[in-house]
């Protein structure tokens, strides 16, 4: 999940400076050259898979599964809120990621 995480991160950052530069270099077929660093992480992520899952295997190999309660209604509830507020968060971000541009553009 770190992984996931800072490789999202680092590519939210990163990524329109490194359009802004290819455009600006070789015009907008520059943008084809941000495929490389996709693939070149996922060479690096193919080749590291036993790495990457040998220690979670391990874990749930060597500990005996026990029998968990089931969810209450109260956990249940709290899940439901919880992702629901990120559902709210995620359409507010991403209409103001849409919507400032054409913002700026008009005015």
């Amino acid at each position: 999940m770190s992984l996931f995480s800072v490789g999202g991160t680092l590519g939210i950052a990163l990524g329109p400076i490194l359009a802004l530069t290819l455009v600006a270099s070789f015009g907008l077929k520059g943008t084809l050259a941000m495929i490389i660093p996709g693939f070149l992480l996922g060479a690096v992520f193919l080749f590291s898979i036993r790495w990457l899952t040998g220690p979670v295997q391990l874990a749930f190999t060597q500990t005996p599964q026990e029998e968990k309660p089931p969810v209450s209604r109260h956990e249940l509830l709290s899940l439901l809120i919880l992702i629901g507020i990120v559902i709210l968060r995620s359409w507010t971000q991403m209409g103001l990621v849409t919507y400032i541009p054409f913002y700026y553009i008009n005015y």
